[in-house]
């Protein structure tokens, strides 16, 4: 009876463990050339633009560049979405996830992001003021990106 008593517990704990496990909001490795963007359907193809969202539930949707990521969430108003974790790739170190709220943006014709705004997003502000002193461009933040989808 105890034995079987702790073969329980030990199963509920690693039930509980799974689930808590399943309910991630990190980042998911995009397969680029194999998934497709969630918004526009394009497969995703260039690792220094893909995008994710995770929901609070875990669910991982991923799109092409920034632009996708932010008219879903604008198309796409509810609770789930609001509580979502927004990642972004950062543009100087490929396939690396950075928190999309809180990246640093720069929009510039000569990065040409997938779905045409030419924005690129990196996780250090020391780094996009380089590239822009560099390349030139325009200095944006997550709201000012959400703002630019919508004038689209």
């Amino acid at each position: 009876l105890t034995c079987i008593k702790s073969l329980i517990k030990l199963s509920v704990f690693f039930l509980v463990t799974l689930i808590i496990s399943g309910c991630s909001q990190e980042p998911q490795p995009i397969e680029y050339d194999k998934d497709s963007c969630t918004h526009c359907m394009m497969l995703i193809t260039d690792n220094k633009y893909g995008a994710e969202l995770i929901t609070s539930k875990g669910k991982c949707f991923k799109f092409d560049a920034v632009e996708c990521l932010a008219e879903y969430l604008i198309e796409n108003k509810s609770d789930e979405m609001d509580n979502a974790a927004l990642w972004i790739t950062d543009f100087t170190k490929p396939s690396h996830f950075i928190n999309a709220k809180t990246a640093y943006y720069l929009q510039n014709e000569k990065f040409h992001s997938p779905m045409g705004f030419n924005v690129l997003a990196v996780e250090d502000e020391n780094e996009m003021k380089k590239i822009k002193d560099e390349h030139g461009g325009k200095k944006l933040n997550w709201e000012e990106i959400v703002e630019l989808v919508k004038s689209m």
